[in-house]
C-alpha cells in the first residue's frame, strides 16, 4: 500500500463518498485515505452500524488524512440532511488550516434482477427486490444527497472564484445499454444518467464539475449477489417454466460473472475524476469501452440480436415457457 505524503500545514479538502459499507465505496475512502498526495477528510456515509465501525477502524495516528463515518440512509430525507449537517458543522468549525469542500461521490447503489413482470413496482416488507427500491437508492437517493451538498459546493465558489469542485455520480453501463432482466435497475441508472448531463451543464458556472463514471460488471457484492432470491422472483409468477428459469440464470448471472472485472478498476477511474475534478463520463470495462459503447450506435435490430439472442422475440429459453 502507498503512503501517505502529505503534511499537516496543508489545506484540508473534505469529500463526501456514500455506499461506504462496502464495494467501491469502501474501496475509495481507502484510496482518499492512504495515496492521496493531498491532506483528505473523507465523509463516509454508511447505512449500517456494521459499515460505520468498519470505515471508522481505517484511521490511524499516524496518517494527517482521516475518514469520518455518517449513518445515512439516502432513501431518507431526514437521514441526508442530518449528515449534510455534519459536514456543514464540520467546514463552519475553526481550524489551523483551511478546509474546502472537495467533492461529492454519490456512489450507493442496489440492483433487481429480474423480468418486468416477476419485479413488483412498489416495496414490499420481506422482498428484496422491487422497482421502488432501485429508483429511490439508485436516482432519488443521489438527488437528494446532491441537494443537500450543493449549496456547500456552490458557496465556496462565490468566496472563491478560482475554486472548483468534484461532483461524480456512479451510474453504469446498464443505464447507456440496458439488458434483459435489468430493467428495474437500468432504469434507475438511465434516469441518473439524464440527470447528470442536465446538471454538468447547469453547474459549471458555479464551478461543479459534473461526471458519471459507467462501470460494466466488476465484483461487487451488488454483482456478486445478482442470484439472491431470483428464485423466488420466478416462483412469484406464472407462465415462466423451469427450463425457462436455468436458462435465464446461466444468461443472466452465469454471464455476469463471465465478463467481470476487478472492482479496483472502477475504484481508480473514480478517485482519478474526482481528484483532477475531471467531467464528461468515463467508461470503465474493456467491454465498455470498446463493445458496449459501438453498440449503441448500432440499429436497434442488431443491438437487440447481440444482446438478447433473438432479435424479434422475448426470450424464452428452449421454448419450455408454461402456456
Amino acid at each position: 500500500m502507498t503512503t501517505v505524503k502529505c503534511h499537516q500545514d496543508q489545506p484540508e479538502h473534505v469529500i463526501v463518498i456514500t455506499g461506504c459499507d462496502t464495494g467501491f465505496g469502501y474501496d475509495l475512502a481507502v484510496k482518499f485515505l492512504r495515496t492521496s498526495k493531498k491532506r483528505f477528510t473523507v465523509f463516509a456515509y454508511c447505512y449500517s452500524d456494521s459499515g460505520c465501525l468498519r470505515c471508522n477502524s481505517l484511521n490511524s495516528p499516524s496518517n494527517p488524512n482521516t475518514v469520518i463515518s455518517l449513518k445515512c440512509d439516502v432513501t431518507s430525507e431526514s437521514s441526508v440532511v442530518s449528515a449534510s449537517t455534519n459536514v456543514r458543522t464540520y467546514l463552519s468549525q475553526p481550524s489551523p488550516t483551511p478546509r474546502y469542500l472537495h467533492g461529492l461521490i454519490n456512489n450507493a447503489g442496489v440492483g433487481s434482477p429480474g423480468t418486468i413482470d416477476m419485479i413488483p413496482v412498489l416495496q414490499t416488507p420481506g422482498k428484496p427486490f422491487s422497482y421502488q427500491r432501485d429508483i429511490e437508492v439508485n436516482y432519488y437517493g443521489a438527488l437528494r444527497v446532491t441537494k443537500s451538498i450543493l449549496p456547500l459546493l456552490k458557496s465556496q465558489r462565490s468566496k472563491n472564484p478560482e475554486l472548483t469542485t468534484s461532483l461524480i455520480n456512479v451510474t453504469s453501463m446498464a443505464g447507456l445499454v440496458p439488458s434483459p432482466f435489468m430493467s428495474a435497475y437500468a432504469g434507475s441508472k438511465h434516469a441518473l444518467e439524464a440527470a447528470s448531463t442536465c446538471m454538468r451543464n447547469e453547474l459549471g458556472v458555479f464551478g461543479v464539475k459534473v461526471c458519471t463514471v459507467n462501470p460494466s460488471f466488476h465484483g461487487t457484492p451488488l454483482v456478486d449477489g445478482i442470484g439472491d432470491g431470483v428464485e423466488s422472483l420466478w416462483q412469484s409468477v406464472e407462465g415462466y417454466g423451469y427450463e425457462w428459469f436455468k436458462g435465464m440464470k446461466v444468461k443472466s448471472i452465469q454471464g455476469s460473472k463471465a465478463a467481470e472485472w476487478r472492482a479496483h478498476n472502477v475504484t481508480e477511474v473514480c478517485f482519478r475524476a474526482s481528484y483532477y475534478k475531471e467531467t464528461g463520463q468515463r467508461m470503465c470495462g474493456t467491454d465498455a469501452k470498446y463493445v458496449l459503447a459501438c453498440l449503441r450506435h448500432l440499429p436497434r435490430s442488431v443491438q437487440d440480436f447481440m444482446v438478447s439472442g433473438h432479435p424479434f422475440a422475448p426470450f424464452y429459453v428452449g421454448g419450455n415457457v408454461e402456456e
